[in-house]
């Protein structure tokens, strides 16, 4: 428990306390919550980049924190004593004297206590998302790599050099992972306070950032304070893709922290645009939280272009709407035209050069629709398809909550970032060269669907909700309004949950990840076992995929290459044997065998990302995996059991004349790298004597030759008769398309050969 208050008060001092004095320093006024959190954690990316840079030694980070804090700290009270601020000081002293406080100045707090006792109950209830296999076990499974290397006082790392301010690094997991470290807290046991910490920092930002939106709403002080608490519910009960809720899902990833960031520079974008004084000298910011954007989670980047170029475009509309050419030419209008115009060239910029330069992906045109009946010349423009990935972000509630946009649509599109943010399906889905763009950025494909998470459908539900309310709440005055009112309220909650009708089902609710999780599809189901890995102090796990998927983050262990073994009873190369024989290190290693299974799930079925029996671990154990157990008493002794599941020692001196001799071939496929080819990997052997691989290759499966000729050479570790090397695999190219080659491998050893593996063929891509 004290752990746990260490790395509560760690993160909070972390992730606000550097943020909150620079806040105070430049006088921003507002926001303070969201600025100091995108601050604090910008300024702790750069330590960090910088850190990494130069390979220093972790505890630099410590250091410069403290350093900078002691900075920012100094300069706030040189400002202070000196008078150099706004408004009256009490001689002596250098603070600003007390006002009197007004219903309009608590709001913001009233705001803020209510989101965080919100949030405080819901985890109390459902506590963190950590359904198995849930993409969160990758991310703690990330966090414990860099607990290790802390711990191992490695250099904090960083993306390849020479690529150092364009990819991103790891730099979110190990913050993560040195507030585990320094708080004593294990992994497994700050799985609750991180995700709490994350899931109310992200919340609070959330409602500090509608605050800003909502200032400007010609309500009262008391309905722009529903209207933010509002924004923030709607928007954790919708924001996310098929019936993964986002704050739940990534609630260990990068993305979430980083999201945090995008709002803030959302918010510099528009009260820059509305001409507010601070807005301009806080534009050095910017560069910093790029920085931050780009290094953390590249994805944030470009949520913050896109909304930063609708506001933009949007408010130069508002006001060329409003005043013509005339409009433009004021100091707001100025502004207006210095965003829009700024992004519209960094789009074009874009748009060309990876037009010419990039060939365009083709793995993800299924998602798309093209414009083909337009004619044969507009068949080359595509668009995202309404139907798939964009109806899974947006679902039916948020069709309803555009329905809603356009009957109040007069006092919403005064605000840039409502009208630009509904707009943002035609700047990026529906709009060609968007996608053009990204298909042609690999990793951007993918990310293109998850735009719509910056659409601001949790305001505009929000301000109807408040509108819907207000004509309910007035029925008596005007009577025909209070039931259409009152039945679009309904409709308007009732959609956010899983609807029935007949045979009908709203199948993108995100209730089924909001929900507790039942004990049976977590890591508690096998809590026992977890356990007893933990205590026994081995470092090195053999056992299934799904749980050294879990197994690693709550312990540490290292756990064997689940790539190789028991993916399916029909593979072969996937059982006990052949999976013992590619152990490295031979020492300390032990055997977890886990048949029991776990319950399905509801999340699973209704999504489709996992098979819903995923769960029936059992299924990976083969009868022929458990009879190897079963017959080699004196190579496996049980050193733990409880139902179904049991832990056994290896003696691997006694397991060793029992391990196979011949490698499997287990794949061989078309790329195209430098050349078109063929890849092939195999399991590899363990024995003392080993020396290499012998692969050949043959056209008819009859004829055959190793694998070095002109044509055909081998990249980069192998020559025809390979090296002792830990990594399987060889990679043949510059083949001639359409050709079929097979494959067969051997072990060479010092006293002879094993027997040649079993046969792979693959059959050249076209490429003429």
């Amino acid at each position: 428990m004290n752990a746990s208050i260490i790395f509560l008060a760690l993160y909070g001092l972390v992730f606000l306390l550097p943020g909150w004095l620079a806040w105070k320093l430049m006088r921003l006024r507002a926001a303070p919550l969201l600025f100091s959190a995108a601050i604090s954690y910008s300024l702790l990316v750069a330590d960090l980049f910088i850190i990494a840079w130069i390979k220093a030694s972790p505890s630099w980070v410590a250091a410069a924190w403290a350093g900078i804090s002691a900075i920012l700290a100094g300069a706030v009270l040189i400002r202070r004593r000196f008078g150099l601020h706004s408004g009256a000081v009490v001689p002596g002293c250098g603070f600003r004297k007390s006002r009197p406080a007004s219903r309009r100045r608590l709001m913001p707090w009233a705001v803020a206590a209510c989101v965080g006792a919100g949030v405080m109950a819901y985890f109390l209830y459902a506590g963190p998302y950590a359904e198995l296999p849930a993409d969160a076990w990758t991310h703690l499974g990330k966090i414990q790599d860099q607990v290790e290397f802390i711990h191992a006082k490695a250099p904090v790392p960083d993306a390849l050099a020479g690529s150092a301010f364009f990819h991103q690094g790891p730099y979110w997991y190990w913050v993560a992972a040195f507030l585990c470290a320094i708080s004593g807290l294990p992994l497994a046991e700050a799985m609750w306070p991180l995700a709490f910490s994350n899931t109310l920092l992200f919340a609070l930002c959330l409602a500090s950032f509608f605050g800003i939106v909502a200032a400007q709403e010609r309500v009262s002080a008391t309905s722009k304070a529903w209207l933010a608490v509002l924004a923030v519910l709607f928007t954790l009960a919708h924001q996310g893709v098929s019936v993964f809720a986002y704050f739940r899902y990534y609630v260990f990833a990068p993305t979430l922290l980083n999201f945090v960031i995008f709002l803030a520079v959302a918010a510099l974008a528009l009260r820059f645009l509305r001409g507010a004084p601070a807005a301009a000298r806080a534009l050095w910011l910017l560069p910093i939280f790029g920085l931050a954007l780009v290094k953390v989670h590249t994805q944030e980047a470009l949520f913050a272009f896109f909304i930063c170029w609708a506001m933009g475009l949007a408010f130069v509309l508002l006001r060329f709407s409003k005043g013509g050419i005339g409009a433009l030419l004021d100091r707001r209008g100025l502004r207006a035209l210095l965003v829009a115009g700024g992004c519209t060239l960094l789009f074009v910029a874009g748009f060309f050069w990876l037009h010419f330069y990039k060939a365009p992906e083709t793995a993800y045109l299924d998602r798309l629709v093209s414009f083909k009946a337009l004619g044969s010349r507009a068949g080359n423009l595509l668009i995202m398809n309404p139907a798939g990935d964009c109806f899974q972000v947006v679902t039916l509630w948020g069709c309803f909550v555009y329905l809603m946009f356009f009957v109040f649509w007069k006092p919403l599109v005064r605000s840039p970032y409502i009208a630009g943010g509904m707009a943002i399906p035609l700047l990026t889905w529906f709009n060609p060269f968007t996608v053009d763009m990204f298909l042609r950025h690999v990793s951007a494909s993918s990310v293109l669907y998850r735009i719509g998470y910056i659409i601001p459908l949790g305001y505009v539900a929000a301000y109807a909700a408040v509108r819907l309310a207000g004509m309910v709440r007035h029925a008596a005055k005007r009577p025909r309004r209070a039931v259409p009112a009152a039945l679009a309220l309904a409709v308007l909650v009732a959609l956010l949950f899983p609807v029935r009708s007949g045979d009908w089902e709203n199948p993108h609710s995100r209730i089924f990840s909001l929900k507790k999780i039942p004990p049976a599809n977590d890591h508690h189901h096998w809590a026992d076992a977890v356990n007893a890995v933990r205590a026994s102090g081995f470092k090195h796990v053999v056992t299934d995929p799904l749980t050294a998927f879990y197994l690693r983050p709550l312990t540490g262990v290292q756990c064997a290459d689940r790539s190789f073994w028991l993916k399916g009873a029909s593979i072969p190369g996937h059982d006990l044997p052949v999976v013992l024989a590619q152990v490295i290190d031979s020492t300390n290693w032990v055997l977890l065998v886990n048949l029991r299974d776990g319950a399905s799930s509801d999340a699973w079925r209704k999504s489709g990302h996992w098979p819903e029996n995923i769960l029936e671990v059992s299924r990976w154990y083969t009868p022929a995996s458990l009879d190897f157990v079963r017959d080699h008493p004196d190579a496996f002794r049980v050193c733990w059991s409880n139902d179904n599941a049991a832990i056994y020692d290896i003696d691997f001196d006694a397991l060793h004349p029992h391990l196979p001799v011949t490698p499997v071939m287990t794949d061989a496929r078309p790329v195209m790298l430098q050349g078109p080819g063929i890849v092939v990997s195999w399991t590899s052997v363990r024995r003392k004597d080993f020396v290499s691989y012998h692969v050949q290759c043959s056209e008819d499966g009859e004829t055959w030759r190793d694998l070095i000729t002109n044509r055909e050479f081998c990249y980069p570790w192998l020559n025809h008769q390979g090296q002792p090397q830990d990594r399987v695999g060889k990679w043949t190219h510059c083949l001639p398309s359409g050709q079929t080659y097979c494959y067969r491998v051997r072990a060479v050893f010092s006293s002879g050969t094993s027997s040649w593996s079993n046969i792979k063929s693959a059959t050249v891509s076209n490429y003429r």
